[in-house]
C-alpha cells in the first residue's frame, strides 16, 4: 500500500497545484471521493463516515479526519516503534563498544544507555510527527497546495536532528545524503536531464567502498574511532 500511496500524493499535490479549490467537495466523504477520484485500493483503508477538510489530509492521515487528533496520536505510535529501533541497536552498541566499562561502572553506563534511547526516540517521532504536521498547518493558512510547502516540510522535520547529540548528528547526515542522492538521480532522469547507468549503484558502491578501504590503509586516523574499531575487528591491523 505505501507505494500506490506514495505514487497518488505525488501526482495529487501535481494535480492539486493547478487547482483552486483544494477542499473536499461537500456532499462526499473522504472515503467516497478518494475512490471515485483516485484509487478505490487507497480509499478502502478510510473509514466510511470520515470528512477530512482537504483532499490531500484524506491522503495523508486517512484514519482519522482531524489533523491534530492525527498527529497527537502519530506522536505516541512513532515513539513506541522508534523505542523497538534504538534499544536493540543500543544494546548491541554497549556490549561492543562499552563491556569492560560496563562491568566497573554499571550505573553510568545504564543512565547514558536510557538518555540515549529516550533522546533518539524522541527525535525519531518529532521528525516524522512535524513532516505530517507542516503541511496540515501551512495548507489553510495558505490556501492553496503548493510544491514549496513540502520543501519547507523538509526544512522543519529535518530540524529536529537538533535534538539528538551531536556526535550523532553526522551519522545521520551521511545516512541521509545518500537517499538525497539517490532521489535526485531519480528526478534528474525524470526530467530527462541524465541517463540511468547500468549497475551504477553497484559501480558506486565499488568506488565508496575503494577510498574507504584507501583511508582504512593509507590514513586510518581520518576515520571515526568507532567505525575504525569496528572496521579493525574484521579486516585486522596492517
Amino acid at each position: 500500500m505505501a507505494a500506490p500511496l506514495t505514487h497518488a500524493i505525488g501526482n495529487t499535490v501535481n494535480q492539486l497545484t493547478k487547482e483552486k479549490n483544494i477542499r473536499l467537495p461537500s456532499g462526499w466523504t473522504s472515503r467516497e471521493y478518494i475512490a471515485q477520484h483516485f484509487s478505490p485500493n487507497i480509499a478502502s483503508v478510510i473509514p466510511p463516515k470520515l470528512k477530512h477538510n482537504y483532499i490531500m489530509c484524506a491522503l495523508q492521515h486517512p484514519l482519522d479526519d482531524s489533523c491534530t487528533r492525527s498527529k497527537a496520536t502519530l506522536f505516541g505510535n512513532e515513539f513506541l516503534r522508534a523505542l523497538k529501533l534504538y534499544v536493540p541497536l543500543n544494546i548491541i552498541m554497549t556490549a561492543v563498544f562499552r563491556w569492560s566499562q560496563l562491568k566497573s561502572e554499571p550505573e553510568e553506563v545504564l543512565d547514558r544507555f536510557v538518555k540515549s534511547c529516550l533522546r533518539s526516540a524522541l527525535f525519531l517521532a518529532c521528525y516524522v510527527t512535524i513532516g505530517f504536521s507542516t503541511p496540515c498547518t501551512v495548507r489553510p493558512l495558505v490556501g492553496k497546495e503548493r510544491h514549496w510547502i513540502y520543501m519547507l516540510t523538509g526544512l522543519v522535520c529535518g530540524s529536529m536532528t537538533m535534538i539528538e547529540a551531536r556526535g550523532r548528528q553526522l551519522e545521520l547526515g551521511l545516512y541521509c545524503l545518500p537517499r538525497a542522492l539517490e532521489s535526485w538521480w531519480k528526478c534528474m532522469v525524470k526530467w530527462g536531464y541524465a541517463r540511468n547507468v547500468p549497475h551504477g549503484d553497484v559501480i558506486l558502491f565499488m568506488g565508496a567502498m575503494g577510498s574507504l578501504m584507501t583511508l582504512y590503509q593509507t590514513e586510518p586516523d581520518t576515520i571515526n574511532r568507532h567505525y575504525l574499531s569496528v572496521m579493525t575487528r574484521f579486516f585486522g591491523r596492517n
